[in-house]
């Protein structure tokens, strides 16, 4: 089949980019023919280059089988402009089936698209689902979806209530690089860290955007006060803004010196950007040095880094929404909020109103700080047991089941197009 794929450019550092990556790599592999339409393909440099008259660089993708795949880049969120590139692209290239992967609100255009070419393409959504809520200006769309996926069991669970086709459940993968390395070399990267002997290094991998949450981890540092003196906190984010493109929503160093914390947490001596992350080993030196992987995230469409984390041996501590008590698995003795998951730990949230009438349920400082405070003075043996929960929870996850799984639902997408009732 054709297959035309819309999503973060398989070359950037994102989780969305990841995923592309391995969705072009299961399809080009099983033999269809595959046309990747990237955002982000060009960083800001670039771009003012091309405008002065420089020509666009090609984009290509290697898949590890040797092929060498064009993509072709499409704006997000860009004054419609994405809607009449995407249209063209479909009048040029005419696919069987477009795949989307992300939020699904960027694909709001996908009714328009498959109404002005006369339903001549299938659309597969493989989206990622962040709240118990889908807007109630986007939800029609979803019903001219042919195909429908999502990561996790709650954005399953989700979509079915909107959608007029079988949802099919398809989970993200974990590298094998991620793993947890031999006490040994755990106890050198340690060292080289500075990190003394009777400390708690947590450890947190995440953009500097809103939905992240990153202030609401310094409160809860800053609510401890002296019950902290213990803890050390490596926060992996961009502080500053490498590329306008790109969003760095908080200062940081700032909030933190604000709390009274600076002393606390520390920041990667280059930070990372989605245009020039760190290489991945790293990032694995990181996890392996630290005792737990905390996110004081507001919602998650599935939450790669926690499971890489997951994969290196690390307990996770999170709030109680979306996706993540899915990923935290039951708890262990199911009495009170507080009690320890089989994974980690989750925090009690509060409800928060936000313009224009979205209620969401958000965590509570005070309620991460306890949870910090559980798991640094936890029983070894309750955490060394989470750590191999959680191991045997991230072997669960392999691309190789994610490629198979989409393929799998593009070799069921026979017959015509879907026509909602109302187009008819």
């Amino acid at each position: 089949m054709k297959i035309i794929t819309v999503s973060d450019c398989p070359a950037l550092c994102t989780g969305l980019a990841k995923v592309h990556r391995n969705v072009i790599d299961g399809l080009a592999d099983e033999g269809h023919e595959v046309l990747p339409c990237v955002w982000f393909g060009f960083d800001t440099n670039t771009l003012t280059r091309m405008k002065l008259g420089d020509p666009a660089p090609e984009l290509w993708h290697e898949t590890p089988s040797g092929k060498r795949i064009q993509m072709a880049p499409v704006p997000k969120r860009k004054n419609f402009d994405e809607v009449r590139q995407m249209f063209d692209i479909l009048e040029m290239s005419k696919p069987d089936i477009v795949l989307t992967i992300g939020d699904y609100i960027d694909f709001y255009y996908m009714q328009a698209l498959k109404v002005k070419r006369e339903f001549s393409f299938k659309w597969f959504a493989y989206l990622t689902i962040e709240m118990e809520e889908i807007d109630e200006r986007i939800a029609p769309v979803l019903k001219y979806a042919d195909i429908l996926a999502a990561p996790t069991k709650f954005g399953t669970k989700v979509l079915e209530k909107h959608a007029d086709c079988p949802v099919h459940y398809i989970p993200y993968g974990v590298d094998p690089c991620f793993r947890r390395l031999g006490e040994g070399e755990r106890k050198r990267l340690r060292e080289e860290r500075g990190i003394k002997e009777g400390e708690f290094r947590f450890i947190t991998v995440a953009q500097n955007t809103m939905r992240k949450n990153l202030p609401c981890l310094m409160q809860a540092v800053a609510c401890l006060g002296k019950e902290a003196d213990n803890m050390r906190f490596y926060l992996h984010t961009n502080v500053e803004g490498f590329d306008p493109q790109e969003a760095s929503i908080y200062l940081l160093r700032k909030i933190a010196s604000k709390l009274g914390v600076s002393d606390k947490f520390e920041f990667p001596k280059e930070p990372p950007s989605m245009f020039s992350g760190v290489a991945e080993e790293k990032l694995v030196e990181e996890y392996n040095a630290s005792d737990a992987f905390v996110t004081p995230t507001l919602a998650e469409g599935f939450g790669l880094p926690l499971c890489e984390a997951m994969a290196c041996g690390l307990p996770v501590i999170a709030a109680d929404v979306s996706c993540l008590p899915e990923h935290l698995g039951a708890r262990i003795n199911r009495l009170l909020p507080g009690d320890p998951c089989e994974r980690g730990w989750l925090a009690e949230t509060r409800e928060q109103v936000y313009a224009p009438d979205a209620i969401v349920q958000v965590p509570r400082s005070v309620c991460l700080a306890a949870r910090l405070l559980d798991c640094s003075r936890a029983d070894p043996t309750l955490v060394a047991e989470m750590g191999r929960n959680c191991q045997e929870y991230a072997k669960g996850l392999r691309w190789e089941a994610t490629k198979r799984g989409l393929c799998e639902a593009v070799e069921k997408a026979t017959g015509p197009s879907r026509i909602p009732v109302e187009t008819v």
